[in-house]
């Protein structure tokens, strides 16, 4: 389980990869509309306010998608979650990917 630690910024990163015609496994470019949200079960639809985060492709690293949630969207949006959330990975229409996470007072160095 990762955890997020309230009033800190957190950067997502997720890199998508695809199926080339030969098999092999090629970074997925050039991708928009994809999005990081807030649910409290798997699958589930967004159920925190002001914790949607847009992802854009990173030029330097072609595939791989980041965005930021602010530590303040983050602490009042998040505000009174005091179990496991999930961390959904959109494009439009499907669901990527979701982690498990926790809630952590305090920015862990170890983690």
């Amino acid at each position: 389980m990762k955890s997020l630690a309230i009033n800190n910024d957190y950067q997502f990163a997720f890199a998508l990869v695809k199926n080339a015609p030969n098999r092999q496994r090629v970074p997925a470019t050039g991708l928009t509309g994809l999005t990081v949200y807030f649910s409290a079960q798997d699958a589930g639809t967004a159920s925190y306010a002001g914790t949607t985060v847009n992802l854009s492709e990173l030029s330097e690293v072609p595939g791989t998608y980041v965005g930021t949630l602010l530590g303040a969207d983050a602490a009042s949006g998040l505000a009174g979650v005091s179990t496991a959330f999930r961390v959904l990975y959109l494009a439009p229409g499907s669901i990527l990917a979701s982690d498990e996470y926790r809630i952590d007072g305090v920015r862990r160095l170890d983690t």
